[in-house]
């Protein structure tokens, strides 16, 4: 019997040999998480990575300041009228380009921008943007008659669009 009793002995000094191992073991893995964590969480948060895509915007008002124009003798001779700060354009957009505005007239002329010795083109240009705050230019309009055109008041119709977007 006295082998059971010290086998017993043993058996106790064991397990209370292994709680202490565990609870040392336990003890030395919380002071390590707590080193680890602060470092584990930086890393976390410098590989975050977010992007976006925004996308692109523009706003254009076209406004006729000049709603027809009077074809006259000398016009007919001079086969052309120009019409002083006759198209209003506000332009706002979130583009970082440069901008063509095409011209284009539903009448029987043909209707250019610009006027006296500049030849005149349909295409009006905004210089690059980006911006929220809208950009507006008085343009001069040359209208160009048609062959055969007779003396008399003409409407003036425009349509303007946006070329390279």
């Amino acid at each position: 019997m006295k082998i059971k009793i010290e086998s017993i002995h043993q058996n106790k000094k064991r397990v209370r040999t292994s709680i202490l191992l565990l609870a040392q073991l336990f003890v030395f893995l919380l002071v390590v998480a707590s080193i680890l964590t602060p470092s584990l969480a930086n890393a976390a948060s410098t590989s975050v990575r977010v992007s976006a895509r925004i996308l692109p915007w523009m706003n254009v008002t076209a406004t006729p300041l000049v709603s027809s124009y009077r074809v006259d003798a000398e016009a007919i001779q001079r086969g052309f009228i120009d019409l002083p700060n006759s198209l209003s354009i506000e332009l706002s957009t979130n583009l970082r380009s440069d901008i063509d505005l095409s011209l284009e007239s539903f009448g029987p002329e043909r209707v250019v921008v610009g006027n006296g010795s500049s030849s005149g083109s349909d295409m009006i240009r905004f210089a690059t943007l980006a911006s929220n705050t809208p950009v507006t230019r008085s343009v001069n309009l040359r209208v160009i008659l048609p062959q055969g055109i007779e003396q008399g008041d003409y409407p003036l119709q425009l349509s303007v669009s946006a070329m390279n977007i």
